[in-house]
């Protein structure tokens, strides 16, 4: 092995230098150190931490404002209104897409995903990607209020191709 001349050894430090005194029945005092640093010192938080699918499930209707959104999603879904689904171009962005379009799509929502592109448009909400995916500006010089709203039943226009639910296309063209 090749050792650096004068390179310093690393220094840790750790939350509970103990750690691996006071331990975790059953675990190596090294892991026992790396929980502790973690803020894991009990058999049972190291057990939560290593099998979480034993734990209760959340309820996610308990998240604020969930029960909003979903009466939101529903009223869209009833009214024929186009969802528009803006997603992410790591793994779970695209991945998380593809669930909600198919569950959507299921649930009969017609949907218009959006993955933008990383290098042209960057990270987090793109405001030129969500005003390209909203209808056209109406003719008229004041926008609809409460007493004339857009008939709920007319679909909305987008300038998308449609996509079929076998389609692989992850990028919604503009």
């Amino acid at each position: 092995m090749t050792q650096l001349v004068g390179a310093l050894p690393p220094r840790w430090r750790l939350r509970d230098p103990y750690a691996h005194q006071n331990g975790i029945p059953r675990f190596p005092p090294v892991v026992a150190a790396v929980l502790a640093a973690r803020g894991i010192t009990t058999r049972q938080q190291a057990d939560a931490f290593y099998k979480p699918h034993l734990l209760p499930a959340h309820d996610p209707l308990l998240l604020p404002g969930m029960a909003d959104a979903v009466r939101r999603v529903a009223r869209a879904i009833e009214d024929g209104e186009l969802i528009a689904l803006y997603g992410d171009f790591d793994v779970d962005g695209v991945t998380s897409i593809a669930i909600l379009r198919e569950g959507l799509t299921l649930l009969g929502a017609r949907t218009l995903p959006y993955i933008p592109d990383r290098f042209t448009e960057g990270y987090g909400l793109n405001f030129g990607a969500v005003r390209s995916s909203l209808p056209p500006a109406r003719p008229s010089s004041s926008p609809p209020t409460a007493a004339s709203p857009r008939s709920p039943k007319s679909p909305t226009p987008t300038n998308s191709a449609s996509m079929s639910s076998s389609s692989t296309t992850t990028r919604c063209p503009r």
